[in-house]
């Protein structure tokens, strides 16, 4: 095999492969769409990017190409036999979570060109929450204009996101919290080392000294350690990591207090 020593020959190999990566694509596009219509399943972003998660591929180009090249089939006969129940084991995968009975009335654009502010505290949010990573105020989030115009918003950190970014940045829209007067619900995970009495001061530092309510609790111990979770109502993240960080500086023995939903 001879290789390619010049810049000129380099290059012209380089346009080459980028030419044949180009017309795959665009195949694998082809036979992605006739499939989507084939199954009756509508062509939207939101479909796409929970198919790409149940697959683990980062971008709709790597499904593109791995059709493309016969390395994964959406066939409608594979998905029958893989589940004779159901008409379309495809729609049950990628079933929109905020889709509704009735077809929802087209809204006005959002203008993704400005920072979109998020307003929890109205009777009805003008935003949704996708149930992958639950954020409340406070937290880093960004948001997803969907094919109905709603913004889904998520943390930052959400693998979700990070797809999101990464194939369809351009229905993303920059947020912020506006103003909060409701409480949402959070849950933190507490270990430490288990002696009498620490229940009772978590709890005190929890509900005495920051003054937030608790509306559940489970606590397990074994072999002198304990794991603690505490739902709580709070009105912003920043409540959630005050408590965290008082847990692991007031009480002896807390050795780790984190929120985890």
């Amino acid at each position: 095999m001879q290789f390619c020593n010049s810049a000129k020959a380099q290059n012209r190999l380089r346009a080459i492969l980028r030419k044949d990566r180009r017309h795959l694509t665009e195949r694998g596009k082809k036979l992605y769409d006739e499939f989507l219509e084939r199954e009756g399943v509508e062509n939207t972003p939101d479909v796409m990017t929970r198919l790409l998660g149940n697959l683990h591929l980062p971008h709709k180009e790597d499904l593109y190409l791995m059709l493309a090249n016969d390395e994964i089939n959406l066939s409608a006969k594979q998905l029958k036999d893989l589940n004779k129940t159901r008409s379309s084991l495809l729609s049950k995968i990628l079933r929109n979570p905020f889709s509704s009975k009735k077809q929802e009335e087209r809204k006005t654009p959002v203008n993704r060109k400005v920072i979109y502010v998020l307003h929890p505290d109205e009777d009805k949010p003008n935003y949704k929450l996708d149930t992958c990573c639950q954020p409340i105020p406070g937290d880093d989030v960004l948001g997803f204009v969907d094919e109905n115009e709603d913004v889904v918003v998520h943390k930052v950190s959400c693998p979700n996101a990070m797809r999101l970014k990464s194939s369809f940045g351009s229905r993303l829209v920059a947020t912020k919290w506006g103003g909060v007067a409701d409480r949402f619900i959070a849950t933190i995970s507490i270990d430490g080392i288990d002696r009498r009495g620490i229940l009772e001061e978590i709890t005190g530092v929890i509900s005495r000294d920051i003054g937030v309510n608790m509306v559940g609790l489970t606590i397990n111990a074994r072999q002198e350690v304990f794991h603690c979770e505490i739902t709580l109502q709070v009105d912003n993240s920043e409540t959630v990591e005050n408590i965290c960080r008082s847990l692991k500086e007031k009480i002896k023995g807390v050795k780790f207090a984190k929120r985890i939903s």
